[in-house]
Parts: structure tokens; sequence; C-alpha cells
């Protein structure tokens, strides 16, 4: 397997091709990242593409990194396994899990990398390989592989040929790319569901929190799109993101630019596959909600209640109303105990003349 990667990297390393790859990935570099966005250091190497996808039919895929600064890099490859999460109001992290959960489909024992560590001069760029080997019982779905590259600045006066011990001094820089391979073995199918919807009203600003469910075997990769429109149909709001689902997932979306006013509106959200690249397809999915708002709080349409509205948020006034109302609830469950309590001793008090004469009836069959 090695040779085969070898020389797949000895066919690639054509400087004209080089060049003019170097020039097409500055231009479409999208790259997600462990510490955050792009920023102008991280823009000096650029990785393309920055996901594979693999199959039965096409086991093998190359990453194409390239130096486009002023400083030689060197870089080191690994392998681990993780995917987005959100917590429950939404915020979004990535998550790395070892190979120890059995649980999620990752592939480490099947899959070769292939350099693990390489240094770019400025201008240069190395083609890492990917081959996947997976096992013949293999199940249907998706597989997933996180590669990760650590990238390190040297200073320009320092050669690339100097001790590892020399070289590590001279580092003035660190950074990691988060990479993606799939593999997609048999049957594989995707979907999406929409478990719930909630509302709230911050600081002058509706919040929608939108609870998803991945379905079938792969990851759902496409758009959540939010619309709201006011009582009279007029759309105040048109957001939209990618999403990337492996197993659940919340995205919030937060819409009040003007100040969300008092009133009733309409919540919609879609869920779609429109997206380019060796996207899974799956039909969209949509829903609606009614959101009224009055004294700066969401209240339900036909209760009247507050819904999904943190009590540090309610006006002074609805609060006194509440616990005004969860007072006098909690004396009338206390008049109607006492009632209980009185009653309940009564039929202890039947039951107990109830066993005597069983008792008695008893002694006489006998």
């Amino acid at each position: 397997m090695i040779s085969g990667l070898q020389r797949d990297l000895a066919g690639s390393q054509s400087p004209a091709q080089g060049r003019r790859k170097a020039i097409i990935m500055s231009a479409v570099l999208s790259i997600l990242l462990f510490s955050g966005w792009i920023d102008g250091a991280l823009a000096e190497v650029t990785v393309y593409p920055t996901t594979l996808y693999l199959n039965k039919m096409n086991r093998h895929g190359r990453f194409t990194v390239s130096n486009s600064g002023t400083d030689a890099k060197v870089i080191d490859v690994s392998l681990s396994f993780g995917y987005p999460v959100s917590d429950t109001d939404g915020n979004i992290s990535f998550r790395f899990l070892d190979s120890t959960n059995h649980a999620e489909p990752w592939m480490d024992s099947w899959v070769s990398i292939y350099p693990g560590h390489f240094e770019l001069a400025p201008g240069e760029f190395q083609v890492v390989a990917v081959a996947a080997k997976p096992p013949e019982d293999l199940p249907d779905g998706e597989y997933w592989l996180r590669p990760e590259l650590t990238v390190r600045s040297v200073d320009s006066g320092t050669s690339t040929d100097a001790i590892p011990e020399r070289l590590a001094s001279m580092k003035t820089e660190l950074h990691r790319y988060v990479l993606g391979v799939n593999y997609r073995q048999g049957v594989v199918r995707t979907g999406i569901s929409i478990r719930d919807i909630s509302t709230t009203v911050r600081n002058k600003r509706l919040r929608v929190l939108v609870d998803v469910q991945r379905e079938g075997n792969a990851a759902y990769r496409g758009n959540i799109l939010c619309s709201l429109r006011d009582a009279h149909g007029n759309r105040l709001a048109d957001l939209k993101r990618t999403v990337a689902v492996y197993h659940s997932m919340k995205y919030r979306f937060e819409i009040g630019d003007p100040e969300i006013s008092d009133g009733s509106y309409t919540a919609r959200v879609e869920l779609n596959t429109d997206r380019s690249g060796d996207i899974l397809q799956s039909p969209p999915v949509q829903r609606s909600v009614k959101v009224t708002i009055r004294n700066g709080a969401v209240f339900d349409n036909e209760s009247n209640a507050p819904e999904n509205t943190r009590g540090a948020e309610y006006p002074r006034t609805v609060r006194a109303t509440q616990d005004r109302n969860r007072s006098d609830a909690l004396v009338e469950s206390h008049l109607k105990g006492r009632v209980l309590e009185k009653r309940l001793k009564e039929i202890n008090r039947e039951q107990d003349m109830i066993l005597k004469e069983l008792h008695e009836l008893t002694v006489i069959i006998q």
C-alpha cells in the first residue's frame, strides 16, 4: 500500500501544475479549523479539498497542501474522530472522541495516510494521500475520519534541514487544520426531522431554537433556513446557514433588527440539501410555528401562557401575576389535601372492619 501512495506522490509534483493548483486553492479555500476561523497567518497554508468522499470503487484520495507564505512550514498529520455538536442553547462546537467509543462509525483501523510529516518551503506544495481498506463484512453506512494538520512556521532564516531540536526552537506559530474523510459503504441514505422549535425574546430580539435529528445511516449535510412573517404576511427576516448533522443538533437564529415589537408572527423553518459537492440528497423538511409577543415576552396563542421564556426576561407585572396564581394554587391544594386526608382515615376504618369480619368468617368455615 505504501508503494502505491509513493507513486501517487511522485506523479503529482509538476511545478507548472503546482503553481496552477496553488492559485486555484487560494481562491476557493474554505477550511474547518480547530481553533477558529481562518486568519492572515493561516491563509499562508492552503488545503484542497477539505473533505474526501470515498467508496468501494474509489478507495484512494488526495489532499494538496500548499505554502504561499514567506516562511517555511513544518507539518505533522494525525488521525482523529469528531463532529460538530451543540449545547441546549444552540452554541456549536467541535467534539473529538477517542477510538474506544465503538458505537461511533469511525475507521482509523483501516485507513492509511501518507506522509505523516513533511516540510514546505515558500511556494512549495505536497500531496497527502489517503487509502481505505475496509473489512469485507463492513455494514452499510457512512464512516468518518478527521485528518488533523498541525502547522508550524519557521523563521525564514532557518533551514528546514536543521536538526529537529534546533528546528523546534525556531518555530514561531502553531495552527491546526481539521479535514474530513468519509467512506460510504453499500446503500447509504440520509434525512432530517425537526423535533422541536422553541421561541424566546431576549434583549428585544426574537430567538428561534430549532432542534433537529438526523435520519438514515449517513450524516446530513445541507442548509437550514428561518424566515419570519408578521400578521399581514410581510416577510421580516430571511436567515440561512449550512448544517452538518451527524446525530442531533440545535440551531439558533436571532431576529430583531430593528428590535422585535409586540404582535403576532409566523416563524418558518426549512432544511434542504441544495448544496454543491458530493452531498447525499434528501427531501426538504418544513415546519412553521405561530408566535405571539406581548409585553416583551412570548405567549402561546391558544393558552395565552408564557412559553419558552426565562423568568429574568418576563415583565414584572407578568411575574407578579404568576406568583399570585402560584400562591393561590398552593392554598387550594392544601385544602384539598386536608379533605382527602379525612376521607382516607374513614376508608382505613372501613377497611379494618371488613378485615375483622373476614377473619371471623374464616374461623366459622374452618
